[in-house]
């Protein structure tokens, strides 16, 4: 599993990408919203502006008309030709007609389908004000609306004067519509829509139509008021205005015209300028998480190459092999098969010799993963130990398919091709449990240092079941447990086997041998002394038994007043200054003679350092111990310690002795160790002395000491 900081690793990692994008997007859309708002009150002002300017060039000629107007002695026709004149002179002007308190009227009145009753109240306005665009007749389709301005026709009488005013000429002129989120409206005084976007609001009123466009624009109430509050009320402190309208979100500029009685609006779509802000923040966005997921893959698979392959080879290691026991345990899946190999040595087929360096794995694993349709997975969980998870158990011809491939001539580069020895073990895998530590691993190689076939055999494929494996495992566990308990309550006791001379089969010594105390019985503490061995407690069990001989040798002395000659065992990883100065100081807390002491140096683990070993040995034949040599012939140690450390006795291993006497081929085996032991200047000690016939033998070969049953069992030391 990836570990936790990892994770809080990259959570951390993926806040602060969110957390400053978010900050960038808040400082981006702050700026961009105060830059959208200056823009939008600059181009509201160009666009009252240019109303203004439109709307004074109207005003500007009605003035002149008004001027014309008012000279005296003007006939009727020379009045509508300065009407006409006007309306074809500006462009903004459609049509002129003037009215009289009495509703008579100057000009084809009739074309503007006005009622008269509309214009009348106008007399009551002020002189000189040009209420422009103020009237509509619903009966005219295109967007002209007649503004009133009131005079003293010929200085004689008052008169309005009406003049048509097209607005479609007026806001094509402007064209603020060409921006695709601005858009311009344009509100009279008394509540019209002059000019909007949306034709159906031309010509309605802010005031009696007021459903109406709430339905159209779907504005709320709230934004309604402040339109009418705006309009209604010149002397409000300009602003920026938001509201809702069209189911969007709206900010705007107003103006209040000078030559016109009517307000400018420029407005801004803005929901649709956020959605734009956030469009533009997600693409930069997008390529940064994109850049940071694919970063962080790279990381999570670089952590995995890490921890779970080999970096050398890129093989699956004992991690990954680990965690997928644990998946297979949270799977609950119930059995898995393995074909596991320890690599011994590798050849070349060039010059036949052994190739040590290490890139030669990296040759094999390649080879070995080139093969992966004979197998499901493959993992290196040592330097020399690969494991093959296999497809199926029960398909021997596959697996040995995997085996011919393992065990053929495997090619590299430039013709070479190197050869494997070594050993193999298959595994049925059938209790999966969640374990730690390389349980697993330790286990499967341990029982593989002991039970493996040759690689090169195919023949024979035995699955043993890993269950058999953790089962000599936990009886392991609880030998070293009981080794405790042993050692704790010095249940490891001394027996006694008397030692004799063959000639007069006199008892001249006692070997001390080990026995382990259970309830009331005494066992052999063969699988004792290698778990010792194992776990590193060996020497307590010597000491443990060196402190018991030489108290029984005291006691001897005390009590009965007899020196007897004792022979103690000792492991050669006994074997250092600190066992030397026990033995030294507790010979003396007994008043144990050195001369009466033999210590058998025993071949069941090798010599931690041999020269150190020699020198511990030396001090202690300095001191008047004697030194004898246990098993001789079953190994190859005992030759190279003889040739550098001089021995008193050297003890024929049992299993030399025992049957000699009808045995030819077993006498000359005896005889021929008898002969290299005489070589030393070292006295015999022949095992498994069983009866008479062994012992004729024995003194015809010259061997001077004979132990076994026909002397004695094994027995306590009676005192």
């Amino acid at each position: 599993m990836i570990k936790k900081r990892y994770v809080v690793a990259f959570v951390l990692l993926f806040l602060v990408v969110i957390i400053s994008s978010y900050i960038t997007y808040e400082k981006n859309y702050s700026v961009y919203l105060n830059e959208t708002k200056k823009t939008v009150k600059n181009f509201s002002s160009s666009v009252s502006y240019m109303y203004d300017s439109i709307f004074s060039s109207i005003y500007n000629s009605t003035n002149q008309t008004i001027k014309n107007l008012e000279q005296n002695n003007l006939m009727i026709n020379d009045v509508n030709q300065v009407l006409n004149e006007v309306s074809k002179e500006s462009y903004y002007i459609n049509d002129m007609y003037i009215v009289f308190e009495d509703g008579t009227t100057i000009g084809d009145f009739t074309k503007t389908h006005l009622d008269i009753k509309d214009i009348l109240p106008y007399f009551q306005k002020e002189n000189n004000k040009l209420y422009l665009g103020s009237i509509k007749s619903s009966k005219v389709d295109s967007n002209i609306f007649y503004g009133i301005n009131l005079f003293q026709f010929q200085n004689k009488k008052n008169a309005l004067l009406v003049v048509g005013t097209d607005y479609n000429l007026i806001n094509k002129i402007i064209g603020s519509d060409s921006y695709e989120v601005y858009e311009t409206y344009l509100l009279s005084d008394d509540g019209y829509y002059l000019y909007n976007k949306d034709s159906l609001l031309i010509g309605k009123n802010l005031f009696t139509n007021r459903e109406f466009i709430k339905n159209i624009t779907s504005i709320d109430d709230r934004s309604y008021e402040k339109l009418i509050k705006i309009i209604k009320n010149k002397n409000v402190q300009k602003d920026i205005v938001s509201y809702n309208s069209y189911n969007v979100e709206k900010i705007g500029y107003y103006d209040h015209l000078n030559f016109f009685s009517g307000t400018t609006f420029l407005t801004i779509n803005y929901t649709k300028l956020k959605h734009q802000q956030i469009k533009a923040i997600i693409r930069i966005i997008i390529p940064l998480l994109m850049s940071f997921f694919i970063a962080t893959y790279l990381f999570l698979k670089y952590i995995f190459l890490v921890k779970y392959t080999d970096y050398f080879t890129e093989v699956k290691n004992e991690f990954a092999f680990e965690k997928r026991i644990n998946k297979l345990y949270n799977q609950g899946k119930k059995e898995e098969s393995y074909l596991i190999i320890k690599i011994e040595n590798v050849t070349s087929n060039k010059d036949k010799e052994f190739i040590y360096d290490d890139r030669v794995y990296y040759h094999l694993s390649n080879y070995f993963k080139s093969v992966n349709f004979l197998y499901f997975d493959l993992y290196r969980i040592s330097r020399v130990h690969y494991i093959f998870v296999l497809k199926n158990e029960k398909k021997i011809d596959n697996i040995k398919k995997l085996l011919n491939k393992i065990n053929k001539n495997i090619p590299i580069d430039n013709g070479t091709n190197l050869v494997i020895r070594g050993k193999k073990l298959f595994i049925t895998m059938d209790e999966i449990r969640k374990l730690e530590n390389f349980e697993v691993i330790s286990q499967i190689v341990q029982y593989m240092e002991k039970n493996h076939e040759d690689l090169k055999s195919i023949e024979d494929i035995e699955f043993t079941k890993y269950s058999l494996i953790l089962n000599e495992h936990n009886q392991r566990l609880k030998n070293i447990l009981l080794l405790d308990r042993l050692i704790v309550n010095k249940d490891i006791v001394p027996f006694y086997q008397p030692i004799a001379e063959l000639k007069t089969e006199k008892v001249i010594k006692y070997e001390v041998l080990m026995r382990v105390k259970d309830d009331n019985e005494y066992l052999s503490p063969v699988k004792f002394i290698e778990i010792a061995e194992n776990q590193g407690r060996i020497e307590e069990m010597d000491r443990l038994i060196m402190l018991q001989a030489f108290q029984t040798y005291s006691k001897m002395l005390n009590k009965k007043g007899i020196n007897i000659n004792l022979s103690i065992n000792l492991s050669g990883k006994s074997i250092n200054p600190s066992t030397t100065d026990y033995i030294l100081k507790t010979t003396s807390k007994y008043n144990v003679n050195p001369n009466h002491i033999t210590f058998e140096l025993t071949e069941t683990a090798a010599l931690n350092n041999l020269s150190e070993c020699i020198k511990e040995l030396n001090k202690l034949r300095d001191k008047g111990f004697k030194l004898a040599v246990d098993d001789f012939g079953t190994g190859y140690a005992h030759v190279e310690l003889l040739s550098k450390l001089t021995v008193d006795y050297i003890k024929i291993d049992g299993a030399f002795v025992s049957g000699v006497e009808k045995d030819e081929k077993l006498l000359k085996t005896l005889n021929a160790l008898v002969y290299i032991a005489k070589n030393y200047n070292a006295e015999i000690i022949a095992e498994y002395v069983e009866n008479e016939q062994v012992i004729k033998v024995l003194q015809t070969l010259d061997i001077e000491y004979g132990q076994g049953y026909y002397f004695g069992k094994p027995e306590p030391m009676s005192i």
